[in-house]
């Protein structure tokens, strides 16, 4: 901390500066963290605080390795690796069933849809949709899933695929935490 309010001290009133902080603590005590302690002494350049719950989310790591192995098996199917993700987040992915009115377009709110079923209901009607939740939103939890399918996948295929250990360990590498 000490660092950082030097960091600050160092620069013109006039210039404009970013300061990015990691802080873990509950609401309380880092909403008490910013406005009683030296933190007061940059109070006028502070312009947001952003606090938020804890998320970690997939290294790049794991996504390139992803991405290269839908394109090997998408390129063993035959088909595009456009076609191959989504066919994985259809069978790994996270999703949830939702009802929209007949006239309103999925397209225009989600990436990747399928219709399940029409219904009627007080003179409208509605279709039932599975929406899949886009890997780029997904943590770490739920990517490591996505990621193990197409492992086993490209298995499948007989494509050769990083050892049990090295999965892992992309696995478990992190990006900085999103808050």
């Amino acid at each position: 901390m000490y660092e950082v309010i030097e960091k600050i001290k160092r620069f013109k009133e006039e210039e404009l500066i970013e300061v990015n902080l990691k802080l873990v603590g509950t609401r309380k005590d880092l909403l008490g963290y910013f406005f009683k302690t030296p933190f007061n002494l940059a109070k006028n350049l502070l312009k947001e605080v952003k606090i938020g719950n804890y998320k970690n989310k997939r290294s790049l790591t794991a996504n390139a390795y992803y991405w290269a192995l839908v394109n090997q098996i998408a390129n063993a199917m035959r088909i595009s690796k456009e076609e191959e993700h989504y066919n994985l987040m259809k069978d790994y992915g996270q999703c949830e069933y939702i009802a929209m009115l007949e006239s309103v377009n999925p397209k225009n709110y989600f990436d990747y849809y399928k219709k399940i079923g029409t219904y009627k209901n007080n003179n409208n009607t509605f279709n039932s949709y599975i929406v899949y939740k886009p890997s780029h939103k997904m943590n770490s939890n739920e990517f490591a899933v996505l990621l193990d399918g197409c492992v086993m996948e490209a298995k499948n295929l007989g494509i050769e695929t990083l050892d049990d250990i090295e999965i892992e360990r992309l696995k478990k590498e992190y990006k900085e935490p999103q808050m």
